[in-house]
């Protein structure tokens, strides 16, 4: 072998075949100061120094500490040898220890992943020029970086010398051509912008990447993304994985810019209710987050999530209670944007969360109120904290509630669609330089692509978490986790927090909240009505107002019957009726009533007498469950009896009893 050809074979992989040379180097160096007496402690300071500056240059980098290791350790073995002699100690000791070390060394080095990647790099490029530019059809190409993936490679090619751009390789044939060559199907080469004008990537997956779906990280012992609890919104969601390079599929919230408006689109069984549950699972987690859940069309999924959202409306009966979901969302932007504060868009926080109104199935959704209502909070939401996450089949603008809501969103989610012009209504033009979604998936549910305004998208899978049990766990968990401070938000009282300074200094002196299903669906009873009234439109206001009026006692009514019939075995009205009473009558035999409410009571009944309905009216601050244990214990007193029934029956005050006439 020549001297030029010894050359050639270390230039070939200078990281680790320049070890043994530079081992000889340093074995002669060290002899040659030996025989010249040099200090010792001057050689292995010199080499420090060396370390030193090598750690210095290289700060950030990924290997940087082991280079400087590795030259620290070089620079004790030289400054040994150099005082005693690198023939020194017993059967040639530091020898030995240098000829170890340096087969060591280029064992360690030709394993190194820096290494492979270079030989890695070294064999594509060649490959490149010989055999692939040509069979791919991209003579006058270079290629700029190749990548080993979990499930096959990755390149970026420079093509300005191919004499066509780069948007006319993405949507040619250029990844058919290659899955040709490779023996794949279609769908696992994909070609891509590179982001720079004349450049292209090509991925190339060997290996099926929806063969198994991603378990949830909270349900998985041993996640390969760890998932925070609690987090915050400040920070990209994780809603699933990139199973090319096991980066997390992200999905933004909110931003500097503030909070973002999201559009979902995929075909029945696309895993559009897989996505939403991990959104909900996220932003339920988090401290700075508050969910409202809207699906009127089947709703399965959102009545398990309802007791770790805030406000839900789960069910075709459950339209009127969307519409003031929505209508609270406005009164909160409303609310908000009269708030004095110090940044252009509103900060979320635990004391005032991002509120992310939800609604799944928005083709079942569409009325004029509501279109009214979501080109509003599409317009609007985004410097005040509150996002729109709508989900559907199809992404035209008469699907999603009309085009001035779909021209406001900021993020795209496309799943599995019948044909890659689906794309292109939910996405514009960006579609055009999308995966094609119709075949990307190879039919696999979850598989979805998320772009943001002004072009970059991701890929991935998202995890598996369909199961109600799953979903029941993962909710019911969530308040053990956050504490009494987070939870406080999702009990019966956290919209004072969202509406004025009186009613959340009200809120704080109320008793612990109940997190059970039944308070966490509860009507917004914590809202300021004055606000809420001020906020909405002149000409819905008072027919609101007279709505509420009369549907107040129903609700009530329609909450303590719920936990009545929760506790019979049978429902029927006449075991209804007797349960009731005796609970009327255990509640009287245990009750005080306060002078002030004894004193108006008597009055009341005095007369004529009145229904349970008006004299409850007459207590604002007091229940319809409240006033009839309060009137059956006059009556356990002799003070008062029922005349009459059902909704002919009235209190009056007993003869001789000091209301009586």
């Amino acid at each position: 072998m020549t001297i030029g050809d010894a050359a050639r074979w270390a230039m070939r992989a200078p990281a680790e075949r320049a070890t043994l040379p530079a081992a000889a180097v340093t074995w002669t160096a060290a002899e040659i100061l030996h025989a010249a007496q040099f200090p010792g402690i001057d050689a292995g300071l010199a080499s420090l120094a060396v370390a030193g500056v090598t750690y210095g240059a290289g700060h950030g980098r990924k290997h940087a500490r082991q280079a400087a290791a590795g030259i620290t350790l070089t620079g004790a073995w030289l400054a040994a040898a150099t005082e005693a002699g690198p023939l020194a100690w017993p059967w040639h000791g530091l020898s030995l220890l240098w000829a170890g070390g340096s087969l060591g060394g280029y064992w360690w080095l030709r394993r190194h992943e820096a290494v492979r990647k270079a030989r890695g790099w070294r064999q594509a490029r060649e490959n490149w020029l010989s055999v692939l530019a040509p069979a791919y059809g991209l003579h006058g190409s270079h290629l700029l970086d190749w990548e080993r993936t979990r499930l096959g490679e990755a390149f970026i090619a420079d093509i300005t010398g191919t004499g066509k751009r780069a948007s006319m390789h993405v949507i040619g044939d250029l990844a058919e051509r290659i899955a040709e060559r490779e023996r794949l199907p279609a769908s696992r080469v994909q070609v891509t912008a590179a982001g720079v004008a004349g450049r292209i990537r090509v991925s190339i997956r060997r290996i099926d990447p929806w063969a198994v779906p991603p378990v949830h990280p909270v349900l998985d012992d041993e996640p390969e993304l760890a998932l925070p609890v609690p987090c915050t919104v400040r920070e990209p969601l994780v809603v699933g994985i990139d199973p090319e390079t096991g980066k997390p599929l992200l999905l933004i919230v909110w931003d500097s810019d503030g909070s973002k408006n999201i559009l979902l689109v995929g075909k029945k069984g696309a895993g559009k209710t897989a996505l939403l549950s991990c959104i909900r699972e996220r932003l339920t987690a988090a401290s700075d987050a508050l969910v409202f859940d809207i699906n009127v069309s089947k709703a399965q999924e959102d009545a398990e999530w309802a007791p770790a959202c805030h406000l839900t409306a789960a069910g075709r009966g459950q339209r009127k209670r969307a519409l003031h979901i929505l209508r609270c969302a406005h009164a909160a932007i409303l609310h908000r944007s009269e708030i004095p504060r110090d940044t252009g868009n509103f900060q979320p926080s635990p004391e005032a969360p991002l509120i992310v109104v939800i609604i799944d199935e928005i083709d079942d959704y569409i009325a004029q109120a509501i279109r009214s209502e979501l080109a509003y909070l599409a317009s609007k939401d985004r410097s005040e904290a509150v996002g729109l996450i709508l989900a559907g089949q199809r992404g035209t603008a008469e699907w999603v509630g009309g085009s001035d809501v779909r021209s406001q969103m900021d993020i795209t989610g496309l799943g599995k669609v019948s044909r890659r012009g689906e794309m292109h209504h939910a996405a514009g033009d960006m579609g055009l330089t999308l995966p094609d979604m119709s075949a990307y998936g190879e039919g696999h549910p979850g598989v979805w692509v998320i772009a943001e305004d002004g072009g970059s998208h991701q890929a991935g899978r998202t995890f598996k978490l369909t199961e109600p049990p799953d979903i029941r766990r993962i909710a019911a968990a969530l308040a053990a986790h956050l504490g009494a401070a987070y939870a406080a938000l999702r009990g019966r009282q956290p919209a004072p927090r969202l509406v004025s300074p009186h009613t959340a200094a009200q809120a704080a002196n109320t008793e612990e909240p109940d997190h059970s299903p039944v308070t966490t669906l509860d009507p917004l009873s914590g809202l300021d009505d004055g606000l809420l009234e001020d906020s909405l439109p002149d000409e819905l206001r008072d027919r609101l107002r007279k709505i509420d009026d009369r549907n107040a006692d129903t609700r009530r009514i329609l909450a303590e019957s719920d936990a009545i019939i929760a506790g019979l075995p049978h429902a029927d009205k006449a075991k209804l009726a007797e349960a009731t009473r005796q609970r009327w009558d255990e509640g009287a035999g245990a009750t005080v009533i306060p002078p002030e409410v004894r004193e108006k009571l008597i009055m009341l009944l005095g007369g004529e007498g009145m229904s349970g309905r008006k004299i409850t009216e007459a207590f604002p601050g007091q229940t319809r469950w409240q006033m009839m244990i309060f009137l059956n214990r006059l009556r356990w007193e002799g003070i008062a009896r029922v005349e009459g029934k059902g909704r002919a029956a009235r209190w009056v005050a007993c003869a001789g009893s000091a209301g009586a006439p």
